[in-house]
């Protein structure tokens, strides 16, 4: 797979802002397993992980928080329920 910078900063950003995220990037399986999945979903679950920030929950004020920034994130959502056990190491 291609070094994708933009993977490369979403997947480091999610590790510093969220630290039950470090295994992002101190659990080589887990890190391999993101980055099978595709940008949009990247997107959203640094999305979901920084409105956890702010909601310490999934209140429907953390999912207001997620959609002003993903709209589509229901899509996102349906794709790692979908598409997440497939993700191999």
């Amino acid at each position: 797979m291609t070094a994708d910078p933009r993977r490369e900063l979403y997947l480091k950003t999610a590790a510093a802002l969220k630290p039950a995220l470090d295994r992002v990037v101190t659990e080589p399986a887990f890190r391999e397993r993101l980055e099978q999945a595709p940008l949009a979903v990247l997107d959203y679950i640094v999305i979901h992980e920084l409105a956890h920030l702010k909601e310490g929950n999934h209140s429907p004020r953390f999912w207001a928080l997620v959609a002003e920034q993903c709209p589509d994130y229901h899509e996102h959502r349906a794709w790692l329920r979908q598409h997440g056990p497939e993700l191999h190491f």
